[in-house]
């Protein structure tokens, strides 16, 4: 594993940003409605300086070698909003976001912000499980005939059956790190017991049944 991603890791798991439900009575429900043993909740991330900024500059780097002739950045609403305005301000890009339904007042939009018609663009999203957001998102955004590069997401949970949704779209899912390397440096570094870092990999390679 390259260190940077060692680093991600360690800074989620040490900011608590990992949790692990200690029963299955106790699972986590998701906005898909499945309820799973993990939730990483990425959004305090904003609050710490130091760790956000080494996150951003990571992020864009990476954002960067996969997509060097990106034109704007649309982040998907409400989390993923504050990591797309920072990685757009760090590119000097435009940047917009994307609702999961539209608005029922005013304009009744999903996009927020003026881009440029048939820009290449990236989706940037705090996490990636099902796909429940990012599919139908990515999916409106080529109705507006935005050429979409593919979806950037500071985590994935890596199920199997969400990266063929997305294959079947045309659109590449590039986590800057996936569940499965979080967990392996929790159990480097004895951060999460070993009977919960399986349950969940049970879970995981269960499609998250």
């Amino acid at each position: 594993m390259q260190k940077e991603k060692k680093k991600l890791a360690k800074i989620l798991l040490d900011l608590d940003l990992v949790k692990i439900a200690s029963s299955k009575e106790e699972y986590f429900l998701y906005a898909s409605g499945a309820r799973g043993p993990i939730y990483c909740d990425n959004r305090p991330l904003i609050s710490y300086v130091s760790e956000r900024e080494w996150v951003m500059q990571y992020w864009w780097q990476e954002i960067q070698q996969k997509c060097p002739s990106l034109q704007a950045m649309v982040a998907l609403a409400t989390a993923g909003i504050p990591h797309g305005a920072w990685l757009a301000q760090l590119a000097k890009l435009p940047c917009a976001y994307i609702r999961a339904k539209a608005k029922d007042h005013g304009q009744n939009r999903l996009l927020e912000g003026k881009l440029s018609a048939n820009s290449k663009i990236i989706l940037i999203e705090d996490l990636v499980n099902r796909g429940s957001s990012s599919l139908p998102a990515v999916t409106h955004l080529k109705s507006l005939s935005f050429e979409v590069l593919g979806i950037s997401s500071l985590v994935s949970y890596g199920f199997a059956n969400v990266k063929k949704q997305f294959k079947a779209l045309d659109v590449s899912l590039w986590p800057l790190i996936t569940l499965e390397e979080i967990l392996r440096v929790a159990e480097l570094e004895n951060k999460i017991p070993l009977n919960q870092i399986n349950e969940v990999r049970r879970w995981q390679e269960n499609e998250g049944l």
